[in-house]
């Protein structure tokens, strides 16, 4: 990354990373797989391995903290709020949103039992489109880990 100072204050003005050439994106793989009819499993399993392996790594070099019950209290309810907005923003939706709402209430009771979970924030919206394989099927790559400046 490199750095310099932005209205007075230190800031990061950009990332670079290697260039991957002839690499495609998980969303593309994943959607061609399905249109040919064939297996994706063996390669999300792959991605879940990567994306473990970043986060175990990122976990022991940057801290964490522990979810408690107000904590996850005001998680849940903050997803439950966003669900429902996005349920009357898209209602084709709504009838995926009961499930979904019996999810986050769960955690919610979760929360309330005593249960707690390591947590550390360190990037934002990490998907499909974030994940490079080389067509000779490699390691798969993540980048994009800017997090979420809008937050």
């Amino acid at each position: 990354w490199f750095e310099g100072v932005l209205d007075g204050e230190r800031a990061t003005l950009g990332v670079l990373q290697p260039f991957l050439r002839g690499s495609d994106d998980g969303w593309q793989l994943a959607l061609h797989a399905l249109a040919d009819g064939r297996d994706f499993r063996t390669e999300a399993y792959e991605l879940g391995r990567a994306t473990a392996e970043i986060h175990t790594a990122l976990a022991d070099a940057l801290p964490t903290q522990t979810l408690r019950k107000q904590q996850t209290d005001n998680l849940a309810s903050d997803m439950i709020r966003r669900l429902e907005e996005t349920a009357r923003a898209v209602p084709a939706l709504a009838p995926y949103a009961p499930g979904l709402r019996t999810a986050f209430d769960a955690v919610t009771a979760l929360g309330q039992s005593g249960h707690t979970w390591p947590v550390q924030r360190i990037h934002g919206d990490l998907h499909l489109g974030q994940a490079l394989r080389a067509r000779d099927g490699g390691e798969w790559s993540l980048i994009d880990f800017e997090g979420e400046p809008a937050r």
